[in-house]
């Protein structure tokens, strides 16, 4: 409800005064740092995407003199980045069922509905899950066979996250889904929500909040074992994604870790 009155409420930013922002702020962290005691995966996704939405829509670059809202902002989606890299590398302890109860009949299932992301790979999978991928017999191209590998490899991400919904319930198979919608979320929005609550001065603290849920996914991708390969393919995306939008001081920054990736051997899509 609170991510559809944010999408959907209009407020003219010319006429948008700083108390007002101060106070719509305020308002918004006090929810997201009440419903950040769940360490429920799908609400941590949740919390992300409405403070990444409230960085869009109302920038909160403007009251970031207040030392209050700027630690309690920075605070919150620290903890966010992290608990969910910390999920995309299975480093974290989830039950989702009661293990003292293996006979229980009502069994954990995906939550919906789907954070907007998740939801967005949701719609592309439904627009092309009947429609299996072919080349053409003209198509020459050199990298025919890994782009055919490319195209194999996100459809059984795509089935790992969106098939058998209802049915699947699972510890691994539930563990394995939410690592997915994890990567799927830090991919679309988490370089974009530091940028947008940090002062463009202070590059340093973006460099350091980046690298601090990226350390975390890391040594997810020296990982070669076949088990791992949809996760590697995500974490190689998230990847890209920071290097495409922000190479200029990324690169610089993730030197080493790149280099270990190449040396230990891992393809790297």
């Amino acid at each position: 409800m609170l991510y559809t009155y944010i999408a959907f409420s209009y407020i003219d930013i010319n006429f948008l005064k700083k108390e007002y922002l101060i106070r719509l702020w305020t308002t918004a962290l006090n929810f997201t740092k009440l419903m950040g005691v769940s360490k429920a995966v799908s609400t941590q996704l949740w919390l992300l995407e409405i403070i990444y939405l409230l960085s869009l829509k109302y920038n909160p670059k403007e009251i970031l003199g207040d030392t209050r809202i700027k630690k309690e902002m920075h605070d919150q989606i620290n903890v966010l980045l992290m608990s969910l890299a910390n999920v995309c590398a299975k480093n974290t302890v989830i039950y989702f069922n009661d293990p003292q109860a293996p006979q229980q009949t009502a069994k954990f299932r995906t939550i919906l509905p789907f954070p907007p992301n998740v939801y967005e790979n949701f719609k592309k999978h439904l627009a092309t899950s009947d429609k299996p991928f072919t080349m053409t017999a003209e198509d020459s191209s050199p990298r025919r066979h890994e782009i055919e590998v490319l195209m194999e490899n996100a459809v059984k991400i795509e089935k790992l996250m969106f098939h058998n919904l209802e049915g699947e319930t699972s510890e691994t198979g539930l563990y394995d889904r939410y690592r997915l919608f994890s990567f799927k979320t830090l991919k679309a929005v988490g370089l974009t929500v530091i940028q947008n609550t940090y002062s463009p001065e202070r590059l340093d603290r973006i460099i350091i909040r980046m690298k601090d849920f990226m350390e975390i996914i890391f040594p997810l991708m020296e990982n070669k074992a076949p088990e791992n390969q949809p996760f590697l393919e995500c974490a190689s995306e998230l990847l890209y994604t920071q290097l495409e939008s922000s190479r200029s001081f990324l690169v610089k920054e993730y030197k080493k870790n790149i280099l270990d990736i190449f040396n230990g051997n891992v393809s790297f899509i």
